[in-house]
């Protein structure tokens, strides 16, 4: 496995705290990544599932459902440098809409 791979091992956070609390653990076992997902300001565990190792692109795929909130998110991860990974996400949201009146 590259040099690339192995160095996405570890647990990631982001750098801009205020954007997002959720730590991302990555690891290898028995030759395939694993991925946790914890929420640390209050603990909840994501379910984390379909993670995939692109060795064309040099990239970790998978998805994320939250049970708290019913966010749902695709998550892609690319070793940036030594330390930093570019995380990319795209997550389910809602709203309530109200009838337009005329």
């Amino acid at each position: 496995m590259p040099l690339a791979a192995h160095s996405l091992i570890g647990t990631w956070r982001s750098l801009e705290e205020t954007l997002s609390v959720v730590e991302y653990t990555v690891n290898l076992l028995s030759g395939n990544f694993s991925v946790t997902a914890v929420d640390s300001y209050d603990g909840e565990c994501g379910e984390v599932n379909s993670v995939h190792w692109n060795e064309d692109k040099m990239e970790l795929s998978f998805a994320c459902y939250w049970a708290s909130s019913g966010r749902y998110s695709k998550c892609r991860m690319q070793l940036y440098s030594e330390n930093k990974v570019d995380f990319t996400y795209t997550y389910t949201d809602h709203e309530f809409l109200v009838r337009k009146t005329v």
